[in-house]
């Protein structure tokens, strides 16, 4: 077998990571960017969150989950997240 090099490069299209963090975030309107380079991304997250849930420990839940979905299927690191609250809806 030839050596990693040798056998060419995978290029995930910014699309699919885009995809992959809208799963990650879950139900409700979302909007992400996806910006970067090689195989370092910077993701722009505008979520709605659950309400009466505290803002900060969703959005922190969200961050996380985002990140390593990320991170364990593209294989990408997640070098900047930022993630704005855009909207409330009912918890059910």
């Amino acid at each position: 077998m030839s050596e990693p090099e040798d056998r060419g490069t995978l290029t995930i299209a910014p699309q699919v990571v885009r995809k992959v963090a809208e799963y990650a975030i879950g139900a409700g309107p979302k909007r992400v960017t996806v910006g970067g380079e090689h195989h370092e991304v910077d993701l722009l997250l505008q979520v709605t969150v659950d309400y009466p849930a505290p803002i900060t420990h969703s959005v922190k839940e969200i961050g996380s989950r985002v990140r390593a979905d990320v991170t364990r299927i593209t294989g990408y690191h997640v070098r900047d997240l930022r993630v704005t609250v855009t909207g409330l809806r009912a918890a059910r």
